[in-house]
Order: C-alpha cells, then sequence, then structure tokens
C-alpha cells in the first residue's frame, strides 16, 4: 500500500474516532433537558393554569426548557451525522480501492494477452525462417544457381531480412507487454490489497458506531421522552378550551378517537390507502408535526427526518413500484425504495420492521408501504425520507 493510501486510512479512521468520542462525550455528560434544572411536573401545570400569570410565567419556562433540549438533541444528531459520514467515506474509499484494482488488472490481463499474441507472432516467423533453411544454406544456393535462381535468391534474402527486422521488432514488444503486464499486476495486487483492508477498516467502523449508537440508546430515548412531556404541558397550559389538565387530556383523547373513525377504512400494505396530502399532489409520508433534521447536500443528510410514533404506518407518496423492502444496513435498518411512476426514487429508513411489501410490487398513492421504527443508526421513532431524481438527491421539502 503505498503512503497517500495509508494517510487515507488514517484519516478515514481518525475522523469517525473523533465523531465517536465526541458523542460519547456528550451523552455520557447526562444529556437530558436542561440536566441540573428541576423539571415541572404536571402538578405545577394544573397550579399554573389556575393562574393567568403563574400559567403566562410557567410557559416561559417551559419554552427555554424545549429550546435548550431541541438545541441539545440537534447536538447529538450533529455528532450521529459526522460519525456516519466518516463511516461512509470508508466505504467510498473501498469501493475506489476495488474500481482501481479491477482497473489495473484489466489494464494487466490485456498486456498479457498482446505479449502472448506477439510471442505466437515471433513463433511463426521463426518457424517460416527454419523451414526455409536459414542465410547459410540460401547463401551456398546463390554460388551454385544460375542467373534466374539468383534473382529468386535474392528475392528471398530480403523477405528474409525484412522476416528478422519484424521479427526483431515483435520480440520487443512482447517483452514490453511481459513487463508492463508484470508492472500492472504488481499495481493491482497492492490496490486489492488496500482494497481489502478499506474494506475491513469500513466493516469495523461501522460496527463500532453501531455499537457506541446503541449503548447510548437509552439515554437519548429518555431524553425525547423528556422533549415530549415539555411539548404536551406546554400544548396543555396554551389551551383556552378547559381549565384543568384532565379536561384537557379527555378532550385530545376525543380527538384521537375521531381521527381513529375517520381513518379506520385505510388499507393494509399494498392495498389503497389514507395519507395527508403534501406538495406536488403527494402524500406526506407519515402525518408531520414538524421536521428535526432538514436536507443538507449530500453526504451530510440526505433527508428529512420525521418524527412520528414507532409503528406509524408509512404511506406511498405517489403510485410506483417497490424496488427494495428489508434490511438494508447498519446505517439505514429496515428501508423501503419506491420507484415512483412520475420519475421519482423515494426511500424511507429506520423502519419497525420487515416491510409490508415486496420487491418487485406496485403500490397505489396512499398505500401503506412501511412502519415508522428506530432501527439502523437511529435516535427515537422517525422515518428518514429520501428523494431522488436522476439518482441524485435532492431536497423533498417541496413534496410535503
Amino acid at each position: 500500500m503505498n503512503i497517500t493510501s495509508s494517510v487515507r486510512r488514517r484519516r478515514l479512521v481518525g475522523a469517525l474516532a473523533a465523531a465517536l468520542v465526541g458523542l460519547a462525550l456528550f451523552l455520557s455528560g447526562g444529556a437530558t433537558p436542561a440536566h441540573g434544572v428541576e423539571l415541572p411536573t404536571w402538578d405545577d401545570v394544573q397550579a399554573a393554569k389556575r393562574n393567568e400569570a403563574a400559567a403566562a410565567a410557567k410557559v416561559t419556562e417551559i419554552e427555554g426548557l424545549l429550546e435548550q433540549s431541541l438545541a441539545e438533541l440537534e447536538l447529538l444528531r450533529v455528532a450521529t451525522e459526522q460519525a456516519n459520514a466518516s463511516w461512509q467515506d470508508a466505504e467510498t474509499a473501498a469501493a475506489d480501492a476495488a474500481l482501481r484494482a479491477e482497473t489495473l488488472q484489466a489494464k494487466a490481463d490485456k498486456s498479457r494477452e498482446e505479449a502472448n499474441v506477439a510471442a505466437d507472432q515471433a513463433g511463426v516467423v521463426v518457424g517460416q525462417m527454419y523451414r526455409s533453411g536459414g542465410i547459410d544454406r540460401s547463401a551456398d544456393m546463390f554460388f551454385e544457381a544460375d542467373a534466374a535462381t539468383t534473382d529468386a535468391l535474392l528475392n528471398r534474402l530480403a523477405m528474409m531480412e525484412q522476416a528478422t527486422r519484424r521479427n526483431t521488432t515483435i520480440a520487443a514488444s512482447a517483452e514490453l507487454a511481459r513487463n508492463t503486464a508484470s508492472s500492472l499486476g504488481e499495481q493491482a495486487d497492492a490496490a486489492s490489497t488496500e482494497r481489502d483492508q478499506l474494506r475491513a477498516d469500513a466493516e469495523q467502523l461501522a460496527q463500532t458506531a453501531a455499537e457506541n449508537l446503541d449503548a447510548q440508546r437509552t439515554t437519548f430515548l429518555a431524553q425525547e421522552a423528556q422533549q415530549r412531556e415539555l411539548e404536551a404541558q406546554l400544548a396543555a397550559l396554551k389551551d383556552a378550551t378547559t381549565d384543568t389538565v384532565a379536561g384537557y387530556e379527555e378532550r385530545l383523547r376525543a380527538e384521537e378517537e375521531e381521527r381513529r373513525k375517520q381513518q379506520s377504512g385505510g388499507g393494509g400494505g399494498g392495498g389503497g390507502g389514507g395519507g395527508t396530502p403534501g406538495g406536488a399532489g403527494w402524500y406526506q409520508p407519515v402525518p408531520i408535526s414538524w421536521i428535526s433534521t432538514y436536507f443538507r447536500q449530500p453526504p451530510s443528510h440526505t433527508g428529512l427526518d420525521l418524527p412520528a410514533g414507532c409503528g406509524t404506518p408509512i404511506v406511498a407518496p405517489s403510485s410506483g413500484t417497490v424496488a427494495v423492502a428489508g434490511w438494508v444496513d447498519n446505517f439505514g435498518g429496515y428501508m423501503t425504495y419506491l420507484n415512483q411512476d412520475n420519475g421519482y426514487q423515494t426511500r424511507f429508513a429506520h423502519q419497525i420492521g420487515t416491510p409490508p411489501v415486496v420487491s418487485g410490487q406496485w403500490v397505489p398513492a396512499g398505500a401503506v408501504i412501511g412502519y415508522v421504527g428506530n432501527t439502523g443508526m437511529s435516535f427515537g421513532c422517525h422515518v428518514h425520507y429520501e428523494v431522488l431524481s436522476g439518482g441524485n438527491f435532492i431536497d423533498p421539502t417541496p413534496f410535503i
């Protein structure tokens, strides 16, 4: 392996190591919303609802805690993305090395073939010269022959001289081709070694990242649960239709029951289904209340992260044919790829398990094609939603 390859490998390993260390340090500090600050209880919320001034103060307090919580979550996601990007860089480097090895091997094989062809051609020329008896025999015939025979012999000698020069050229070409093949073969072997090492590095980095993230999952889920609690408390305080928390919760239960009744006719995987209208005539993959991470140019973040409860149905934004349905890798976990009839491809990562559709299955717009989960490199239940046009990642925002 050359110096450049070695440096590249060290940089890749170092980048992921730094990302994982940052992630571990962030989480080992007990990353919870406003850690070190006593969080409000529902009794505090109930007491505040009885007094307008107290309610306003409590709203301000919870909004501040939520802002800090969101900032901490974003720091965690950035650290996670850095770990993912380093792992993906390692996989890209391994793929590049594999291509170099394949290209060099093809060139080496071609040079060996050229050397063999040249050797065969040289053998033909030597055989022809041998069958003619060579220069010495032709010289004897020259002194013993008449004029006509002498002219024929002179022509023959000229042809043999040309054949000799040609044979010398062919032999030189064969030697050059053999040397080139040998050199390219050595380069191909070195590239293959680099490829194997980079593949091993990528696999190790992926495993290390997954293990590190899995080890911290409980802390992250606790933080998200506290954030949802703060959001619910804030909504209860701002609700002006009820005077008590119990009344607010009862209204939420009634609204949820009505929503379920309206959706009770929704179809299962591959069948007709409901959906929330989005942009460009598409459906939203899940009902969107907020976006936790927005699209940034690849390879930083190639889609939108849409939080939703685990088990929430994911629907097809548009009709199309399922390209992939199942476990993809340690990053995306269980995923569905949909080749839409309109020419776009959409992808849905971190699903709870094997999607309810199969590769090659056509589904209508709004059909259930998966369920929100937390598999792969994910923290908290959400769907990572990607849109590709012409094989390139684009911002999904206009379609939701």
